[in-house]
């Protein structure tokens, strides 16, 4: 079976979804050794060095670059839907909010919340209206959603009208390598950080919907139960 996953998230910066496509797409190839996955992308979209991300994919793992002239800004309408048909793709999951609103196969979509519908003072106003226009149209094309916790799936269904039954809440794991360290693997990388044995670490894009001001606060209740501590 040829399973195909968008690959746009995988662009600089790499951020949070970008991590998630990565790791879901080698997740589902080592669990499915029998089958092949692609990495779909627009030529006018190239993702970042992967080898710098992860050495080495799965063998049934492989980026598939899209050549696209007028398309390439219709992707999800236009370009993609014509990759899906003619590569005979018979699966494709959108892992940030999009699948190609027609061609063959059955398509999944992550929605990862839906801050951009219930917060929109927390982001560009032109990100909201593109939302608002796109994602019921998205919800609707897919044969089933995926959210990372029972809070979203419960929110897809109330302010979208998706049935119960096509939203399925799948949490988002952290890779491997995200662990408790003992006190001695880390010292080097304390040194040249230049912090100390306590620490809060906040890792994250700047953006007003992180709520980094609360951090702040938060930490300022830290420093007065544990102080010294860096953030």
């Amino acid at each position: 079976m040829l399973i195909g996953l968008d690959a746009i998230p995988l662009t600089e910066p790499l951020a949070g979804v970008g991590h998630y496509t990565l790791e879901l797409a080698q997740a589902l190839a080592r669990a499915a050794p029998s089958d092949e996955f692609e990495l779909v992308y627009p030529s006018s979209y190239p993702p970042v060095d992967l080898s710098e991300v992860q050495p080495s994919l799965p063998a049934n793992l492989k980026p598939a670059r899209v050549r696209v002239g007028a398309l390439g800004r219709r992707w999800f309408v236009a370009g993609l839907p014509h990759y899906v048909r003619a590569r005979g793709l018979a699966l494709f999951h959108g892992t940030n909010y999009e699948v190609p609103l027609w061609g063959g196969g059955a398509k999944v979509v992550t929605v990862h919340d839906l801050s951009l519908l219930l917060h929109p003072e927390t982001h560009e106003a032109r990100r909201v209206r593109r939302a608002r226009r796109r994602l019921p149209l998205m919800l609707s094309a897919a044969d089933a959603v995926i959210t990372p916790t029972e809070c979203v799936r419960r929110e897809v269904c109330e302010h979208l009208g998706v049935p119960a039954s096509k939203v399925f809440a799948v949490p988002e794991a952290a890779r491997g390598c995200f662990r408790p360290s003992a006190f001695d693997e880390t010292e080097e990388t304390r040194r040249r950080l230049g912090v100390g044995n306590e620490f809060l670490l906040a890792v994250g894009t700047v953006e007003p919907r992180k709520n980094l001001p609360a951090l702040v606060r938060a930490f300022e209740e830290v420093l007065r139960a544990r102080p010294p501590c860096d953030l």
